[in-house]
């Protein structure tokens, strides 16, 4: 009877680690920021800099109120800048889906803001690695993997 205890405990107690291991891992952020930024180019070649700043505005009150709104199951609201210096750039930086950055944000421009924007201008999401820093996006906290970057 003794073995058989010992035996019971020796699988509980693997069992019991091995939940614990599952549970750590996926604490654990998943994504570099690098991978979760998505940098998209405005083409404001037909605005003056005031309208181009009036379009940025709506955007940013657009997203605002979305992140009002809490979580939907269909539109991952992310952090964003508009760099000063970059006008034309805008960056989006996910917390979680990051391999699907892309069709991400073509989903939110086009059910977001297409809708609630007037005259949205051409654009084109890129798939240039950005590297987090002031003059692009550089958002830092627990849902990313610990980087060099600053």
């Amino acid at each position: 009877m003794a073995g058989k205890f010992k035996s019971v405990l020796a699988v509980f107690t693997l069992i019991t680690m091995g939940m614990g291991y599952i549970y750590a891992a996926d604490g654990e952020p998943t994504y570099s920021r690098q991978e979760c930024i998505q940098k998209v180019i405005f083409d404001w070649d037909d605005r003056t800099p005031a309208e181009a700043e009036e379009v940025i505005n709506s955007v940013a009150k657009v997203l605002r109120g979305e992140w009002k709104k809490g979580a939907r199951e269909d539109v991952q609201i992310p952090d964003f800048a508009f760099p000063f210096a970059n006008r034309n750039e805008w960056y989006l930086q996910y917390r979680e889906g990051c391999d699907q950055k892309k069709s991400k944000t073509a989903h939110l421009i086009e059910n977001i803001f297409v809708p609630a924007v007037a005259r949205m201008p051409n654009y084109v999401i890129t798939d240039e690695k950005v590297i987090p820093s002031p003059r692009t996006i550089a958002v830092t906290g627990e849902s990313w993997k610990k980087d060099d970057y600053e």
